[in-house]
């Protein structure tokens, strides 16, 4: 029986689902209405408490409820504006919410609908975040790769650049030195890069100031260990500036979680989804 619940719940709501000019999907409160076997003046009340609800909990009510009028044809041949609803995917998830299910039937289907379907695009979300994360991540490693290769190649040795690029994470994040921000991340591991829980803003910065001392690495004449330190140093500190006229200041920011749990997160779901 929940089953055959489900797959009718499943089938009459797809079938009233609507998409807007930009692909953003909603339901027409007077569609939904008819479905669960409500009146428009009882399912107005509903709507009612469901914003209510909504901005409880911090929701924007315009972002979830649009209130809109629209002609509809009479019997007559005339038409007449009538008020209507349209709702995203939330708002009716809270709307079922406040239904009256020992009343009205349908109420239990929509629940079970919206509320799987709004879990389904939750983890979507979340995985959205996961891969702009390791994408943010992959590209810094990328960065380092090349200012490594491109300051090895100007005859500093494995020690000079380990010294470069500390310096110009303690330019980068305002005098505080890599272990000192290891520290604040709360970085236990000692073979955990700091990378990992870099916040994506910062991840973003260190790969352009990476980008910027590679780029004038091979256009100009820089050479000598002092130089090419200047060098990384003054385009981390550039970078830097940039950030802070926008108010973001980087070793201000709290950490962000670590690359390698979201990659073993990512690595899961894909074996499952197989």
């Amino acid at each position: 029986m929940e089953l055959s619940i489900q797959q009718w719940a499943q089938s009459m709501f797809d079938s009233i689902r609507h998409l807007d000019s930009e692909g953003a999907e909603f339901w027409n409160a007077r569609e939904l209405a008819d479905v669960l076997d409500y009146t428009w003046e009882g399912f107005v009340r509903v709507i009612a408490k469901s914003e209510i609800s909504v901005s409880q909990v911090g929701q924007s009510v315009d972002d979830h409820f649009r209130h809109v009028s629209k002609m509809v044809m009479l019997g007559s041949g005339s038409e007449r504006a009538i008020d209507d609803v349209e709702l995203t995917r939330y708002a009716c998830y809270v709307v079922a919410q406040n239904g009256n299910a020992a009343k009205k039937p349908a109420i239990a289907g929509a629940q079970s609908y919206f509320a799987m379907q709004t879990r389904r695009q939750e983890l979507s979300d979340e995985r959205d975040e996961d891969m702009k994360r390791l994408i943010a991540r992959h590209e810094f490693t990328e960065s380092d790769k090349r200012l490594s290769s491109t300051v090895m190649e100007k005859g500093v040795n494995g020690e000079g650049l380990g010294r470069l690029k500390s310096s110009g994470d303690k330019v980068m994040f305002g005098g505080k030195t890599t272990a000192q921000m290891k520290k604040q991340y709360g970085i236990i591991q000692r073979k955990t890069a700091l990378a990992n829980r870099m916040p994506n803003v910062v991840l973003a910065a260190k790969s352009l100031a990476n980008e910027m001392t590679a780029t004038n690495l091979e256009r100009y004449s820089i050479d000598g260990f002092p130089s090419i330190k200047g060098e990384n140093d003054g385009n981390n500190a550039k970078v830097r500036n940039a950030l802070n006229e926008s108010g973001i200041v980087p070793e201000e920011l709290p950490p962000a979680e670590d690359t390698d749990i979201i990659r073993n997160r990512v690595s899961i779901d894909d074996k499952r989804r197989a």
